[in-house]
């Protein structure tokens, strides 16, 4: 979901090279992709802003920049953390409330959720992962 939301089209066009929404955009669009839940407390120095700031403030200044972002990410927040949380109702209840409401490209990551759904409401219930097993794939390859 990560990947496909660092793949959505922002707008760059709309912006000139030398304006501040571009530079911000650029260079901190990162902090976009971050959850909530899992941003950094401390502040620091923008020289783009010339000025203190934390990441809180710089995501609602670059989403102030456009409407369309702003939807996306607030989309992309909510299903990041129910489905961090595992939570599949309300997992499913906001891909069914943003089904065709979005960018292209999330879209299909929703479509694409939603013929999995069984799939996935099953890897909600249990807590298994195959993170060991890929892991050991890994060493055996490197030898």
């Amino acid at each position: 979901m990560i990947r496909d939301r660092n793949e959505a089209p922002i707008v760059f066009d709309a912006f000139d090279d030398d304006s501040l929404p571009y530079k911000l955009l650029k260079k901190y669009g990162k902090h976009l992709l971050k959850p909530r839940s899992r941003r950094k407390e401390g502040r620091w120095y923008c020289r783009h802003l010339r000025r203190r700031i934390d990441a809180g403030e710089l995501v609602d200044l670059m989403l102030s920049y456009s409407e369309e972002l702003k939807e996306n990410w607030l989309a992309f927040q909510n299903m990041y953390s129910s489905f961090d949380t595992r939570d599949s109702i309300r997992f499913f209840g906001w891909l069914q409330r943003y089904d065709g409401n979005l960018d292209e490209k999330l879209a299909t990551v929703i479509e694409t959720f939603l013929k999995i759904e069984s799939y996935i409401k099953n890897s909600f219930r249990t807590s298994l992962s195959n993170g060991v097993l890929e892991g050991i794939n890994n060493k055996i390859k490197l030898i």
